[in-house]
C-alpha cells in the first residue's frame, strides 16, 4: 500500500497496474509550513514546507497566459517582500492522451514559490488575484496555471453555454467536423505551418523595429 501522511493525518491506497494511486487527506484547516510524507515498502518521499488554503483555476488565452516577468511592474515587484503563502503551479499545455509521456515538461508541472527566481514564471493576473486574496483571507492561496494563448473561446465553455448562442453551436459544430478525421500527424503538420508563417511574420517586426525602434 501506499502510505500519506500530512501533519497528523494519515490515508492509505493501493496502486494500479501502472503505478498510478489517488488519496484524499481530510478536510483540515489552513496552515503553512507542513511536512508532507508518502511511503511504500522501503521507499519514502518527504515535501516540506506544505501549505493548504485556498486554491484557484487561473484559466483563459493570452491575457491570462501572460507572464508576471513581461508585466509592466515587475521591477517593484521583485524588490517588494515575497509572500511565502503564494504558490503557482503551471499545466503543460497538452492536446492529447498521452503526449505528457512524449515530451519533456520539467519546467512545469510543479509548485513555485514566491521567490525572485519563481515570480517570472506566474500569470500575472493570477499573481495580483492571489496577492488581494490572500490579504483578504489571511490564508495560504495556490493558483493552477492552466492557461493558453491564442486558443478558441469555444474551449473555454461548456455545452450549456455553447446551447445558448445559435453562432456558437454552428460554430462548434464545423470545428467539430473539421477535426473529425484528423490524425495527429496532420494536426502536428498544420500546426508546423503555422508556426513557420508565425516565425516570418515576426522575423519582419523585428527587422522594422530596428530600423525604427
Amino acid at each position: 500500500p501506499v502510505t500519506v501522511e500530512l501533519d497528523g493525518s494519515r490515508v492509505q491506497a493501493r496502486a494500479n497496474e501502472n503505478g498510478h494511486w489517488l488519496v484524499y487527506l481530510p478536510e483540515r484547516e489552513a496552515g503553512v509550513g507542513l511536512c508532507l510524507q508518502v511511503r511504500s515498502g522501503q521507499e519514502q518521499q518527504t515535501f516540506h514546507d506544505v501549505c493548504v488554503g485556498e486554491v484557484w483555476l487561473a484559466g483563459g488565452q493570452s491575457n491570462m497566459e501572460y507572464l508576471l516577468g513581461f508585466e509592466k511592474h515587475i521591477d517593484e515587484v521583485l524588490a517588494g517582500k515575497m509572500n511565502p503563502e503564494i504558490r503557482f503551479f503551471n499545466y503543460p499545455q497538452v492536446t492529447y492522451e498521452g503526449q505528457l509521456e512524449d515530451y519533456n515538461y520539467c519546467n512545469d508541472g510543479f509548485w513555485r514559490c514566491c521567490t525572485k527566481a519563481d515570480l517570472p514564471y506566474f500569470s500575472a493576473v493570477g499573481y495580483y488575484f492571489a496577492l488581494d486574496v490572500q490579504k483578504a483571507l489571511d490564508v495560504p492561496v495556490g493558483i493552477i496555471g492552466c492557461n493558453w494563448g491564442g486558443t478558441s473561446i469555444l474551449s473555454w465553455m461548456d455545452d450549456v453555454a455553447l446551447n445558448r448562442s445559435v453562432p456558437a453551436m454552428k460554430a462548434a459544430a464545423e470545428y467539430e467536423a473539421s477535426i473529425e478525421e484528423m490524425t495527429l500527424e496532420a494536426w502536428q503538420k498544420k500546426q508546423d505551418a503555422f508556426q513557420t508563417e508565425m516565425d516570418v511574420w515576426n522575423g519582419k517586426v523585428t527587422k522594422i523595429k530596428e530600423t525604427d525602434p
